[in-house]
């Protein structure tokens, strides 16, 4: 047991020697602020873990080197030397042996340097407030103390935005000026002292005291967007605006000129306002306008704007002349003439109305000036005119600047008898149910009342009264045209002062375009010693009536009567007491001959008791005072009874009557009370009874 201990404590010394210990990495060093001690700091090496480390230091250049062991991965190297540069390294080892024996190390780092330096003083910084602008800041920098430093690093700070830039060492001061700054912008100007070595590192110096300093404005803005608010003769006015930073201005002028290159100055405004208005401008002239704005950094112009001064103008003519009473209400020995004044420059006045001339022409006579009238006046009567006089009625308007408009004319007339139509025209055509009827048109005249149309079926010897229309009518139809006639037509205008001669056209024929109906109705009665024929007459297109008899029982027929076109009666006198007679009628034209017979008639004629047969008719009827009695069939001479029977049938009146040599009797029945009656009327033989109605 003793052997083997023994072996194992002589083996295990061997075998820790020989173990292999690795190099610290990243091994770095710095001054330790501006004192005179340097920091220096590694990474542990990596695998069997190790007991401690050597550093190894010396001034560089030198041969001299001191050592300092430490079990830490860092180390405080001091006391050292300012403004010195020392080679730092390290090595790792391991122990082992008890104490610890550094038997085993690993091989050197790279080596590393750091230079101690001295403190470098902050340096001054002084601003040149005479030298700002309104982007650029102007200031000393004075150092003359710093031996070591390679340069300065300046920070400029202020509106949001920093700058920082680097200089050259200098010889106590220097001059330096920094652009591209902000106007009306609060800067701060800080220095510092650097030291640069190449290979080295050295911490910066302190920064300067800061100092303060505002930029100033920057150049006016110029005025933009002009507007022309007033061009007129008497002056002119205009706005403007800035696009922005209008609070930088503090004077404004306004200058003019005639050629765009030389100007004068016309006024001065504050700074807030943005609208001139120049009375100097003459009539008709165009000149340039600029706006110039000022502040303490400068003066801005803007571009020219022209202006057209307007000129004064003659006054548009007078519009809307008229007649007030034209055509509707007129007079006949004066007219009132009225007008509108022509449209007005209002906003410049170049065109204003003062007055207003009139003058007429009568009936094409020589112009005569009526009046003068002031711009308030805009109507005139005109008098002692005659009653369809043509008078041209003319004005024109006159400004405050003695311009005169052109004339404005119009013609009217006094009411007077009317002027004859013309142009009238007839022209035959068909209504809906194929009836002739003729289109009457004529032009409408002035001052017309109403037209009166009137017709003639004898060719022009007389005319008849057909039809009258009011004013403005110019169109009439005749729906009572009967064909195969021929019709002249004439027509006049009238009013109350007096009627238009006639014109006349003619003749308008409408030919015949069939046969004719067939009369119908026909009623046979008799009266007296003969028989009374009426029928309804249906055509328009007959030329003659034919009436015929048959004393045969209709068995042959005789024409008794011819007749003219629209009868629709005739009278039978050729009879014979204890006959029988039948009647038919048919009408006739020219051109188709004869129509169908109407439905024939027939009447008895009893025999005769007495020589003649009589009959009477009574009008008025219903009576109030006075009766009329026309006898038929009578005897002149002969003494008639007549007698009166109330509802009752109470005799009220009875008297012997005579008629005259018209067949007419006159009776009084002022007496009887209001009331139906009963008349009756006999010669002894034959009697007539009537109904009356007395008021």
């Amino acid at each position: 047991m003793k052997k083997i201990l023994l072996l194992f404590t002589l083996v295990l010394p061997t075998v820790f020697s020989q173990a292999q210990v690795n190099s610290p990495t990243a091994l770095k060093a710095r001054q330790d602020g501006t004192s005179n001690q340097a920091i220096v700091e590694w990474a542990a090496p990596t695998g069997p873990a190790v007991t401690g480390y050597k550093v190894f230091y010396k001034v560089k250049g030198a041969t001299r080197q001191d050592t300092l062991k430490t079990n830490t991965p860092n180390v405080l190297l001091k006391p050292l030397t300012l403004d010195t540069a020392y080679v730092v390294k390290v090595k790792a080892f391991r122990a082992v042996t008890l104490p610890a024996v550094d038997t085993t190390y690993s091989t050197n780092t790279d080596s590393v340097i750091v230079r101690l330096s001295r403190p470098l003083v902050k340096p001054e910084v002084q601003i040149e407030t005479s030298f700002t602008t309104d982007t650029s800041i102007t200031f000393h920098l004075v150092d003359n103390t710093n031996v070591y430093e390679t340069g300065h690093e300046i920070r400029i700070e202020g509106g949001g935005q920093i700058f920082t830039l680097t200089t050259g060492p200098i010889n106590g001061e220097e001059i330096i000026t920094y652009r591209l700054l902000k106007p009306k912008t609060y800067y701060q100007v800080t220095a510092r002292a650097i030291r640069q070595v190449t290979g080295e590192t050295f911490p910066p110096g302190a920064y300067s005291d800061p100092k303060g300093e505002t930029t100033k404005v920057a150049a006016p803005p110029a005025a933009t967007a002009f507007k022309i608010d007033a061009d007129c003769p008497y002056g002119v006015a205009f706005s403007w605006n800035y696009a922005n930073r209008q609070e930088d201005i503090v004077y404004v002028d306004v200058e003019a000129s005639f050629d765009g290159w030389n100007f004068q100055t016309i006024g001065s405004i504050p700074a807030n306002q943005k609208n001139f208005y120049f009375s100097g401008a003459e009539p008709g002239v165009n000149y340039y306008y600029r706006v110039v704005t000022m502040n303490s950094t400068g003066t801005t112009r803007s571009g020219p704007f022209q202006i057209f001064t307007r000129n004064y103008v003659a006054p548009n003519p007078p519009k809307n002349l008229r007649s007030l009473k034209d055509n509707l209400n007129k007079y006949s020995t004066w007219l009132t003439a009225a007008w509108d004044h022509g449209d007005q420059d209002m906003a410049c006045k170049t065109n204003i109305v003062t007055n207003t001339e009139l003058r007429i022409s009568i009936n094409n006579g020589p112009w005569m000036v009526k009046d003068n009238f002031p711009n308030y006046i805009q109507q005139y009567r005109i008098d002692n005119l005659q009653p369809g006089d043509a008078v041209q009625i003319s004005v024109r308007s006159y400004s405050d600047k003695g311009l005169m408009s052109d004339w404005v004319t119009t013609t009217d007339t006094t009411y007077g008898p009317p002027k004859t139509p013309n142009d009238f025209r007839a022209i035959e055509g068909s209504d809906n149910f194929g009836n002739k009827v003729m289109f009457l048109s004529w032009s409408n005249v002035e001052n017309e009342g109403q037209y009166f149309i009137e017709r003639s079926k004898d060719h022009g010897s007389t005319y008849q009264a057909f039809a009258f229309v009011k004013q403005d009518v110019t169109k009439l139809t005749d729906t009572h045209i009967e064909e195969g006639v021929s019709y002249f037509y004439r027509v006049k205008a009238t009013n109350w002062v007096g009627e238009s001669g006639y014109i006349s056209r003619g003749p308008f024929s409408a030919q015949y375009s069939s046969a004719p109906n067939s009369p119908y109705g026909l009623v046979a009665k008799r009266n007296g010693n003969g028989v009374d024929l009426t029928w309804i007459d249906d055509t328009v297109k007959e030329e003659k009536y034919y009436v015929e008899r048959s004393a045969d029982g209709g068995q042959n027929y005789v024409v008794i009567n011819e007749l003219g076109r629209n009868t629709t009666k005739s009278r039978d006198e050729g009879i014979s007491a204890g006959k029988t007679y039948h009647y038919r009628v048919r009408a006739w034209n020219s051109a188709f001959q004869s129509s169908p017979y109407s439905k024939p008639v027939s009447i008895d004629i009893p025999a005769a008791t007495s020589g003649f047969v009589f009959d009477a008719t009574v009008y008025p009827n219903p009576v109030s005072e006075s009766l009329n009695i026309k006898a038929e069939g009578i005897k002149g001479g002969n003494i008639y009874q007549l007698r009166i029977f109330d509802s009752n049938n109470h005799l009220v009146l009875d008297k012997e009557i005579r008629f005259n040599d018209e067949n007419i009797a006159i009776m009084s029945i002022r007496n009887l009370v209001p009331g139906a009656y009963n008349l009756t009327l006999s010669d002894g033989k034959d009697k007539v009874a009537k109904k009356i109605i007395k008021l």
